[in-house]
């Protein structure tokens, strides 16, 4: 097995917190998957519960807007 420069996983860990999946890391760094998952597992191995891939398209203020206008009616459906 190769050791993997600094840079590489720098580049990885940029990847990672501009929002990339570990599928779309993997395809523009050209290593596999199961690496770039255990780099990120290892860089934030101090924290717990952090889900690996895409970011939330909602923010939790949108969440609570939603969730506000379902529960007062004024959606007219929750679907």
């Amino acid at each position: 097995m190769k050791s993997m420069s600094p840079a590489q996983k720098d580049n990885i860990l940029v990847f990672t917190s501009s929002g990339l999946s570990i599928r779309q890391i993997a395809s523009k760094t050209g290593l596999s998957r199961a690496i770039i998952a255990r780099i990120i597992k290892k860089s934030i191995s101090n924290k717990e519960n952090i889900n690996i891939g895409c970011l939330s398209k909602l923010t939790p203020h949108d969440k609570r807007a939603i969730v506000h206008s379902i529960l007062s009616g004024e959606a007219s459906n929750a679907v």
